[in-house]
């Protein structure tokens, strides 16, 4: 007989309702307490968000107004967010949106709402956050109904599970600690300590916390992690009241009083690009004013102010201009505000682009430069009020006494606000400020045009012959006609292997995209570190290109990106006179578009096998081995065979150095086979320590990822200088041997540094050894790991 799980219950936050999820969904429809029928409500939908872990789910009710933005804030405030990672959404057929393709160079768009995305009762779409330690969630539209959220709130929870009964896999108590890299070998879960028996590796553990990333990357909890309360009436299915019955509050009804008689500071979510990035907060109606930090990938936000909460009313959104007028008001303080469009910049479809200008008129300073697609004069009072809030050159929030502006459409909305908040606004002409704005915007506009020119199609059929030509163009009309996306999965790589035409040996690794939302086509990488780096640091995409040299893929391309003389060849090699896309190769790196790397055979090759694979047998591909065109192709690809005859001789020694308060800075010795995975080789090599520390009476460290000291990008915002992430040991993250480690050279954690070196003789197992002490102590014998 088989045992049934328990099936996981939540909690209404209106009314303290508990049930498992198909009660729970009833309850939405006759809930007491849920506010329809008293307030004005506005249109909206009802979404059932569920972990692949099930246990972990949450109801949200949303306005049709909303987008896919508001939905990435939330759910990285109340269950995500920890590093900053990339995330997307997967909603139906993604050929004609590259809103999520990484090989996209950033540009500021306006998106969709959901009700422009045509979702219906019954949807389902799919969610990720980060793509190397990924947490992937469902969406399901429950119902189109209408809805009480704010701007303040653009999503509002309705219901959440109550935290899981985990326990200690020694005792069997509490759970109160979760292994940031231990996992049970049957559930793939992070292995959980109480509080006594994680008191030894404290340092390596995250806390539990009721969210499905606990025990991931560097998550730590999100920001109402105190609801649902642990404890919960015993009864599913029935309220508080009818429980307990009697006057006195359960303790749902305890914390359901806290939480709405503490002062509410909900963190505003921020705008974001197409790629899913953060941009500036607005200090609107949306939430209390923020900073994101500068652009480092997905950036975390976090609240400035203790005056945050008091910006925005709880009830309506709007501005409470009592602690609006809080700010100090400089009468020294003259603003110039003005705003002007850069016509003929960008495409048509991506909007008109305007400079926001914001000068200090006493001392010259510029305190904003905004460029902004499709900017309103609201617009440029949001960005007003960011620069009040930010602050003066001394770094202190005011308010102006004056704001001088001269646009004609621009001064009413500004005095509409500003004079409430004792802000004089005048409108003037300046003939010195359209002349210094008039250079900007030249200098703004061949900025734009200089990297518009960087990043023009790149033409890469000059060399090809008209055959090969000919039959590139036909394999890319073959792997859409074949959907292989559908077959091969997205985070599982191909290799291919040839003989290049000086007589060496050649390869490259490729993605199968399309099925998280990319444009349709192949991700290309000349080697396994390639794409291990951009892995773990697509989190900054500027990083990622940084580390790699450059990203290339393969998509499905209109003609506009792609270079004249390519196109015209591909019409001339077959492609139909009504087909609007046809098959690119383009590498984008730091400052541009660059030559493709990767030869027209070898892509041809690979198109063709996983579009055969996918025409023959419409089942997930578990494995794959063909060759085609004197090109080898293998799937799945891992590290190990990127290892050249001459890397897999011999053995590897990594030598770690340490220097931190309560570490050892004797050196850690470890010799292993050249094809061992080094996260395999670190997690044997703690286990010895661990057991030795005691009787050594020291502490040993080894790291738990590992960055290049010479990669990096400058004042990277709250990481300081951003350093490229080479190896990260967090489930999911893709992995190396010892013998990329010789390749990469020196590397660096936050306590010390790893090198690795090639040495001869071949060793079966891991050896390690404990460098001598800086008191002169002998090397204790080796320790032999089996």
């Amino acid at each position: 007989m088989t045992a049934r799980r328990p099936q996981s219950r939540g909690m209404c936050r209106a009314c303290g309702f508990t049930g498992t999820k198909a009660t729970m969904t009833r309850h939405h429809d006759t809930c007491p307490q849920r506010p329809l029928h008293r307030v004005k409500a506005r249109d909206g939908y009802r979404l059932r968000i569920t972990a692949a872990n099930s246990r972990y789910w949450l109801d949200v009710e949303v306005p049709a107004s909303a987008t896919l933005d508001d939905l990435d804030g939330f759910l990285r405030g109340i269950w995500l967010e920890c590093c900053g990672h990339l995330s997307e959404f997967s909603i139906g057929p993604q050929e004609d949106h590259d809103d999520f393709d990484p090989f996209r160079p950033r540009r500021k768009r306006k998106q969709p709402t959901l009700e422009a995305l045509g979702l219906g009762a019954g949807d389902r779409f799919d969610y990720t956050y980060d793509f190397g330690s990924s947490t992937n969630l469902k969406l399901t539209v429950q119902a189109r109904e209408p809805v009480t959220t704010t701007a303040r709130d653009t999503v509002r929870l309705l219901a959440r599970n109550l935290p899981p009964e985990l326990s200690c896999q020694e005792c069997g108590a509490p759970a109160r600690w979760a292994h940031s890299w231990e996992y049970d070998d049957l559930t793939g879960q992070p292995t959980l300590y109480c509080d006594r028996h994680g008191e030894q590796t404290r340092d390596e553990q995250l806390p539990v916390v009721n969210s499905p990333r606990m025990g991931v990357c560097a998550y730590e909890g999100g920001n109402d992690d105190d609801w649902p309360p642990a404890e919960a009436p015993e009864q599913a299915g029935k309220t508080p009241a009818a429980q307990k019955g009697s006057a006195q509050k359960s303790p749902a009804q305890k914390a359901l009083a806290e939480k709405t008689s503490a002062p509410k500071t909900t963190p505003k979510k921020a705008r974001t690009s197409e790629t899913g990035t953060p941009t500036r907060g607005r200090p609107d109606r949306d939430g209390p004013p923020v900073t994101v930090e500068p652009d480092t990938g997905d950036a975390i936000i976090r609240i400035d102010s203790p005056l945050a909460a008091a910006f925005f009313d709880a009830d309506d959104g709007d501005f409470d201009l009592d602690a609006l007028r809080a700010l100090p008001l400089d009468l020294n303080l003259v603003w110039i505000v003005t705003s002007r469009e850069l016509p003929g910049l960008l495409p048509p479809e991506e909007g008109m682009p305007s400079v926001t200008l914001i000068l200090n008129a006493v001392t010259g300073q510029i305190l904003t430069t905004d460029i902004i697609p499709d900017a309103s004069p609201e617009d440029v009072l949001d960005g007003v009020l960011d620069a009040m809030l930010d602050g003066t050159s001394a770094g202190v929030p005011a308010r102006p006494r004056l704001i001088i502006t001269p646009d004609a459409a621009l001064a009413p909305v500004l005095a509409d606000m500003l004079t409430d908040l004792d802000i004089q606004v005048n409108q003037q002409a300046m003939p010195e400020i359209d002349e210094m704005f008039a250079e900007m915007t030249a200098q703004v506009s061949t900025g734009l045009m200089d990297q518009q020119a960087a990043y023009a199609p790149r033409a890469f059929l000059t060399d090809a012959d008209d055959a090969t030509v000919r039959a590139f163009q036909q394999a890319g009309a073959r792997f859409m006609a074949a959907t292989p996306w559908q077959t091969f999965p997205p985070d599982r790589l191909l290799r291919a292997s040839w003989t290049a035409p000086d007589g060496t040996p050649a390869q490259l690794y490729a993605l199968v995209m399309g099925e998280l939302g990319q444009e349709y086509g192949l991700a290309l990488y000349p080697d396994w570190p390639s794409y291990v780096q951009h892995t773990n640091n697509s989190f900054n995409t500027d990083l990622a290109l940084l580390v790699t040299g450059g990203l290339e893929s393969l998509t499905m391309s209109t003609e506009a990106e792609f270079d004249p003389q390519d196109w015209a060849r591909l019409r001339a090699a077959g492609l139909g006179a009504r087909t609007k896309k046809a098959p690119s190769l383009t590498r984008f790196t730091v400052i541009g578009t660059a030559p493709a790397r990767t030869p027209l055979h070898a892509v041809t090759a690979l198109l063709n096998a996983v579009s055969e694979r996918a025409e023959r047998r419409r089942t997930t591909v578990t494995s794959l081995k063909t060759e085609l065109d004197g090109v080898q192709i293998q799937f799945p690809a891992g590290p190990r065979d990127d290892l050249s005859p001459a890397e897999q001789g011999g053995s590897v020694q990594i030598i770690v150095r340490s220097s931190g308060a309560y570490v050892s800075s004797r050196a850690v010795i470890l010799t292993g086979p050249p094809d061992m995975l080094l996260s395999r080789a670190f997690s044997a090599v703690r286990k010895m320590l661990r057991e030795q520390e005691r009787s050594l009476n020291e502490r040993f460290h080894l790291p738990y990822y590992l960055e290049s000291p010479h990669i990096l990008i400058e004042n990277g915002g709250m990481f300081g200088d951003l350093h490229a992430r080479m190896w990260d040991s967090n489930v999911g993250a893709p992995n190396l041997t010892l013998a990329h480690l010789v390749r990469l050279g020196t590397l660096m954690d936050g306590l010390g540094t790893v090198q690795a070196t090639r040495q001869p003789g071949t060793v079966d197992d891991l050896t390690l050894e404990l460098g001598t002490g800086e008191d002169g102590d002998p090397t204790p014998p080796n320790l032999r790991l089996r």
